[in-house]
């Protein structure tokens, strides 16, 4: 897949004049995921903040007991703060 500019696919940085999304698309690196493969958890803290092109990402934690919780799902352009 080839993704010329990301930006125009997010409601926020479409939003964002043509120049500094310039300089996003410049900056950014785009990774592919494959299902099952953990973005980030409570030791393992992120520097960057992601954007979900395409697919969906399940949020979860692991409880005490060891069950995985859903917390809630992200589809792609829509955001998780």
């Amino acid at each position: 897949m080839t993704i010329l500019d990301w930006t125009e696919r997010f409601k926020g940085t479409a939003a964002l004049p043509l120049d500094v999304r310039k300089r996003l698309n410049k900056s950014a690196r785009i990774i592919h995921m494959k299902k099952g493969n953990q973005i980030f958890g409570p030791m393992n803290i992120p520097d960057s903040l992601f954007f979900l092109y395409n697919g969906r990402i399940r949020i979860s934690q692991t409880s005490d007991a060891g069950r995985e919780i859903v917390l809630y799902r992200v589809d792609a352009g829509e955001s998780c703060v």
